[in-house]
């Protein structure tokens, strides 16, 4: 590795060595404020050398310029720095073997906030089952390679593209990720800033209504029940009851979102664009 931060040369996976074009390291400044962390490379990243510059990248960069925030002033990396053959998931023993690059990576850039795109690094850097349509927008503590960290839940920028529905709930969490670091337009300290968000979240009563769930981070439009129920009162009417469960979602989203709990894999994830969109 240079630096902690890139790996010029590695053969801990047979297959992925076999596959792969080149090895693609994470890209943007060794000091960065926002990480984030992807699954692995696709066909376009395999060519290019750099995370997130197929159609996927094209959503992210949208998004992050949406917000105000450049591309350059982000690091983007993924869990496995190889292209899997044929476009399929990483192997439990390849993430494994990637494990000490990505922590090391983000142990030396210390970032204030961490962002998992999709469902795949969202898993492996928290160690447990992720509901990814669910738990987008939840940020959560989750201890890497010792060192509490601070980890945004997103869906992957590709889900938006056979799904418009997911479109505005990605950006918002790019938003929110951006607000919370500090580097958006307006400014500010986002280490400060996230703190205030952590105490004030965790200091009020648990919200999760019967749900065994670990407490998580939500958002702070609603974040107690009087608050959630003032906020349905003030939609005056009853298709905006998600309030009551958490984030507010609009109508026309949460039947997709509810319908998807229980099928986390995304068709895009899976079949037709996979990692080419990546």
């Amino acid at each position: 590795m240079n630096d902690g931060l890139d790996v010029n040369s590695c053969e801990h996976c047979p297959a992925l060595v076999e596959s792969r074009g080149q090895i693609v390291n994470g890209a943007g400044p060794a000091d960065a404020d926002l990480v984030f962390v992807g699954e692995g490379p696709g066909e376009t990243e395999d060519q290019h050398g750099e995370p997130f510059v197929g159609r996927s990248g094209d959503v992210l960069n949208e998004a992050l310029q949406d917000v105000g925030v450049r591309r350059d002033e982000v690091r983007i990396t993924n869990c496995v720095r190889c292209r899997p053959p044929d476009n399929r998931d990483p192997s439990t023993g390849e993430l494994s073997n990637c494990r000490g690059y990505i922590e090391t990576e983000i142990n030396r850039i210390d970032p204030t906030l961490i962002i998992t795109l999709g469902k795949v690094p969202s898993e492996h850097l928290l160690n447990r089952s992720v509901k990814i349509t669910a738990e987008s927008g939840d940020i959560v503590d989750a201890r890497i390679a010792g060192v509490s960290r601070r980890v945004l839940l997103s869906v992957h920028p590709a889900a938006t593209l056979y799904d418009r529905s997911q479109r505005d709930g990605f950006f918002e969490t790019i938003g929110r990720a951006s607000e919370l670091s500090g580097i958006s337009d307006d400014g500010g300290d986002g280490q400060s800033r996230l703190g205030e968000f952590w105490t004030h979240e965790f200091s009020r009563p648990s919200h999760s209504l019967g749900s065994n769930r670990p407490r998580t981070a939500r958002s702070l439009r609603y974040p107690s029940w009087p608050g959630r129920v003032t906020g349905l009162l003030h939609c005056g009417c009853f298709r905006y009851s998600p309030l009551l469960w958490g984030r507010p979602r609009h109508s026309r989203f949460w039947d997709n979102s509810r319908r998807d709990q229980g099928t986390e894999r995304t068709g895009v994830e899976d079949a037709s664009v996979g990692r080419t969109a990546r």
